[in-house]
């Protein structure tokens, strides 16, 4: 591992994140066309209730306060990412890591929405004292796309870091995860999702921000090559030839 690691960035690069994105640009523009109108899931599971309870905060002033931080806190993969583009060692080829966390974050958040809308879920606050929601945004719950994108691009700059060997790895992975777990709490704090919206959007972001920076990886082709001078282990069968030194078989 180290530096050139990846594959450079291409033209058809950017086609693709262009595509992936679709999704989430076109649903977002027409959330009140394509939303449900009415929610598709109001069952609240015990364990959504009580840490509901828990966690939201008391007020709706208070609310609305959690919901403007966790706008800033979702983006704290682009925060610990610069740590890898101030190390001159492991952050040589930034445009490759600012291209993969980028295309982590598009992909994890097409996705998000997609399920959002076929999903149908209705926020928390729709059924309590503050009805911080209108229009059809407010069946759109499960999952959190802050924690989404949140971890998407905090897994994505940790990965990189690691597979970088950059010196900052460890402060790159304690800030990204810091800020993405303080997203996805105040969600809950806002009361705009349940933790099993903010617990799926966590691991979904992760698993999508790992596939796409190891898929970026350069290829290392097999060396099937055997040397006479040092062969492997025989595996002995009992048969041995004069014309080689090792004999060949099963054990």
């Amino acid at each position: 591992m180290g530096s050139d690691v990846f594959e450079p960035v291409r033209a058809g690069d950017f086609g693709v994140i262009a595509a992936e994105a679709a999704p989430w640009l076109i649903l977002q523009s027409q959330v009140e066309r394509l939303a449900s109108e009415t929610p598709r899931w109001t069952d609240v599971p015990g364990i959504d209730a009580e840490v509901r309870d828990l966690l939201k905060w008391g007020s709706c002033p208070a609310q609305r306060v959690a919901s403007r931080i966790s706008d800033v806190t979702a983006f704290g993969g682009w925060v610990s990412l610069l740590w890898i583009l101030g190390d001159q060692r492991a952050g040589s080829e930034n445009r490759e890591n600012v291209t993969m966390v980028w295309e982590s974050a598009v992909l994890a958040s097409s996705l998000n929405q997609v399920v959002k809308f076929t999903v149908g879920r209705a926020r928390p606050l729709t059924q309590g004292d503050c009805n911080l929601e209108t229009g059809r945004d407010r069946n759109l719950s499960f999952y959190s796309g802050h924690t989404t994108f949140a971890f998407a691009t905090a897994t994505a700059a940790g990965r990189i870091a690691h597979l970088r060997d950059s010196r900052h790895e460890k402060a790159v992975w304690i800030t990204g995860m810091a800020l993405a777990g303080a997203s996805g709490y105040l969600r809950i704090a806002a009361d705009k999702h349940y933790l099993t919206d903010v617990l799926v959007g966590a691991a979904t972001g992760s698993a999508i921000a790992l596939l796409v920076v190891d898929s970026h990886r350069k290829s290392v082709p097999d060396e099937v090559a055997l040397s006479p001078a040092e062969p492997p282990s025989p595996v002995r069968l009992g048969v041995s030839t004069d014309f080689q030194r090792w004999t060949v078989g099963f054990r």
